[in-house]
């Protein structure tokens, strides 16, 4: 039974090497009962070994050494290993973010970047409150959780920068050549026979009179009305519903319109 509870402890010792803040639960518990399980069958037959061999008339003095000498060496372990912990790392965070691009014209969620980071102080932070840190100062940025938060956003900025492009594609004439229009898109970007777009001239731009921002952008006046009659994979083809006057680079906008041929 000795070899057993020492097998089992030899096991459930192994998975502490590779704990880190993703370890599940069921993990931690499973290795919590095998290292119960290795204590018992462990150390209760070793000491009830260790005091058959004590006579009798110092059966007394012996138990209370036991007790004593286990109870010291159980805080001393303790206190190591809490020494031990604050000098390879202290204190750890994680922080998880998800970073997202809308667009303000239509609410469409134009790209979507998640992001983790992990931050490790070799300091203990003695103070239980953060009330007298300022998110966004230089004091949060110093804590684990400021320095893991700004690596996260650093990474979820630079992920945005790799995916989103320099210039948002929308639908735009391309060419016009008599009755035949070509649309700067095919069926990857959307594009099905039939489809009826609206025709918009350029827009104009809402800027604050005193800052001078963008505040928003009003759509041109319509031109016209097309309807979208073949599609190749990156180009597509229309051909003149109504109206006049189109033009290459005029931008296109769905049409909930019915038009009947």
């Amino acid at each position: 039974m000795v070899l057993v509870g020492i097998s089992l402890l030899v096991v459930s010792f192994i998975p502490f090497v590779s704990l880190d803040m993703d370890t599940t639960v069921a993990t931690i518990t499973l290795v919590m009962v095998l290292r119960g399980l290795g204590f018992g069958m462990f150390f209760m037959p070793v000491t009830v070994l260790g005091m058959n061999t004590v006579p009798l008339q110092k059966i007394s003095r012996a138990s209370s050494l036991n007790n004593t000498i286990r109870q010291v060496s159980g805080s001393l372990g303790i206190a190591i290993k809490n020494l031990l912990a604050f000098g390879r790392g202290g204190y750890r965070a994680r922080v998880a973010l998800t970073l997202t691009i809308v667009d303000v014209e239509s609410g469409q969620i134009v790209e979507s970047v998640p992001c983790a980071a992990t931050a490790a102080a070799h300091d203990a932070y003695v103070s239980g409150t953060y009330k007298n840190v300022t998110f966004g100062g230089d004091t949060f940025f110093r804590t684990p959780l400021g320095e893991a938060t700004a690596k996260a956003i650093h990474r979820g900025v630079h992920g945005l920068l790799e995916r989103v492009p320099r210039v948002m594609w929308e639908p735009m004439i391309a060419s016009v050549a008599g009755r035949s229009i070509m649309l700067n898109g095919g069926s990857r970007r959307g594009f099905k026979p039939g489809l009826l777009y609206e025709v918009r001239g350029p827009g104009r731009q809402v800027t604050d009179p005193a800052t001078g921002d963008l505040l928003a952008v009003m759509p041109g006046s319509v031109v016209g009305t097309l309807r979208v009659s073949a599609v190749d994979r990156e180009i597509a083809w229309g051909e003149p519903v109504r109206g006049a006057g189109f033009e290459r680079g005029q931008r296109l906008s769905p049409s909930a319109e019915v038009v009947h041929p």
